[in-house]
């Protein structure tokens, strides 16, 4: 399954890749290691959280998300790319770990800019490519993760090696 799992996701980004670098930034979906990197802040937090996972892509970074996601929690899982907010909604319904958090959890299609500043998170997990992005994008995200953030809030994200280079 987890074969599987990944050989449709690295296929699916292969194809969105070819079609449209800009939004897409990465030749593979996020590895499991980094995944569990991104979410060890979730590990410590006791209590009910709401989490924001911000380009979710075919959902790498989710799938250990979904582990973390208690009674009582919320998780939202931003994605632009129709295709991947399609895919996304796929594994919330038909895969076990996803579909036992699905309640929980809602798939945001659309700019993580047009989320409401008033929608606080204690988590915010961003795979944004911002390397693939003008400046003045990759600022109004982070002053838009700073509003969406609760004061004791937590920001984790990557960012791609190479990726200005390959887009060249």
């Amino acid at each position: 399954m987890v074969i599987s799992n990944f050989v449709n996701e690295a296929t699916l980004f292969f194809k969105l890749l070819r079609t449209d670098f800009n939004e897409v930034g990465a030749l593979f979906p996020t590895s499991s290691i980094s995944a569990k990197a991104l979410c060890s802040e979730l590990q410590r937090h006791r209590g009910t959280k709401r989490v924001l996972e911000v380009g979710a892509g075919t959902g790498a970074i989710t799938a250990e998300l979904v582990k973390w996601i208690g009674p009582g929690d919320q998780l939202v899982v931003c994605e632009l790319n129709p295709v991947f907010a399609d895919f996304l909604r796929n594994r919330f319904r038909n895969e076990p770990e996803f579909k036992a958090v699905s309640a929980q959890s809602q798939i945001y299609e659309g700019s993580v800019l047009d989320l409401p500043a008033d929608a606080q998170f204690d988590y915010i997990i961003s795979t944004i490519p911002f390397n693939n992005c003008p400046a003045d994008f990759v600022g109004a995200v982070f002053a838009h993760y700073q509003r969406l953030l609760k004061a004791a809030g937590v920001l984790s994200y990557i960012e791609y090696i190479a990726g200005r280079t390959l887009k060249q």
